[in-house]
């Protein structure tokens, strides 16, 4: 018999038993005339997209650092090649570095906020301002005459995003947290591998996240609380990138712990406890951040956010460090 009258032959069997084809391929009938042959199923496969898929690749890369050191606090170390005024004016801000308020750090750097090289005014005028904002003297006017002293420095050779990170910390010290948060997301733009600048947006964005401080009430919109979380997620991505390590998330967990005014209940900062126990291979960590996520105060949107949290509990695996 030719192959296609035989085939034609199965389907009008098929069909006379009144069982579709689609489903005797997954269930042979009780009474058969025919060879009937099972069809396996492919496995369901985990689904992992956006924040959990970059996650994903992150943690594969591992701990890969580049040339550059996205800690350090200027933009002078924290990128190579990038050189200001003589040797001797190096030296002199190698020192101003040390100084533990603005009298001890203003007669090595105020001489060089006239300097006609533009590079070296900016330079000195931002050791100034970080040695102020180390004493916690962001209030005094020479801060402020710091970042004139960047403000009018004009140049085309490096990014000047630690001027904008110092404007985002003059806004949070005049408690404007939206135009510190715009300035910080800024600078984080213009050098996307700034850790301060990264570090400081998303602080603010827990500071300032209604829902994510769990201060939103329960007839707020859902799609404005799904949008704050997704924020808090792709800004914890943005800075695991940098080194996707475990000491990465230590440090940032140090950070927090030491810079943020959120209650320890807050529905971000659990959120982003899953997030970082999964960057560190902590898995009781990130289960027990889950597990809080879903107690009260539970935000508006906890239903689809938990859902990207699962997703994110998926990277874990057998092969992981065990919890400290």
């Amino acid at each position: 018999m030719p192959l296609t009258r035989a085939l034609a032959g199965l389907t009008m069997l098929v069909m006379a038993t009144g069982v579709p084809f689609a489903a005797g391929a997954q269930q042979c009938p009780a009474f058969r005339v025919v060879p009937c042959v099972l069809m396996k199923e492919d496995p369901p496969q985990p689904q992992c997209s956006g924040v959990c898929e970059e996650l994903s690749k992150q943690l594969e890369r591992g701990c890969t650092a580049g040339t550059d050191q996205p800690y350090a606090d200027t933009v002078f170390l924290r990128r190579e090649g990038i050189a200001f005024g003589s040797a001797e004016m190096r030296r002199d801000m190698a020192l101003a570095a040390l100084a533990e308020s603005l009298d001890g750090v203003m007669p090595l750097t105020a001489p060089l906020h006239g300097d006609p090289d533009a590079r070296v005014r900016y330079a000195a005028a931002l050791q100034t301002a970080l040695t102020a904002v180390r004493a916690g003297q962001i209030g005094d006017p020479r801060f402020a005459e710091a970042l004139a002293v960047m403000e009018a420095a004009e140049f085309d050779d490096f990014p000047r995003s630690d001027l904008l990170f110092m404007k985002a910390l003059q806004a949070e010290a005049a408690n404007d947290l939206r135009q510190a948060r715009a300035f910080a997301h800024s600078a984080a733009v213009l050098e996307p591998r700034f850790f301060n600048a990264l570090a400081l947006e998303l602080r603010l964005t827990l500071l300032q996240g209604s829902h994510l401080r769990g201060a939103a009430g329960r007839f707020d919109a859902p799609e404005t609380c799904t949008a704050e979380f997704r924020q808090l997620l792709a800004s914890l991505a943005r800075i695991a990138d940098l080194e996707p390590c475990p000491r990465v998330a230590a440090h940032l967990e140090l950070y927090l712990s030491r810079q943020l005014r959120v209650p320890d209940q807050a529905p971000g900062l659990r959120a982003a406890r899953v997030y970082l126990g999964v960057l560190s291979r902590r898995e009781g960590m990130a289960r027990g951040g889950l597990e809080a996520f879903l107690q009260p105060p539970q935000p508006i949107c906890a239903g689809p956010v938990a859902a990207e949290l699962q997703d994110l509990l998926t990277l874990l695996d057998s092969n992981g460090d065990p919890d400290p």
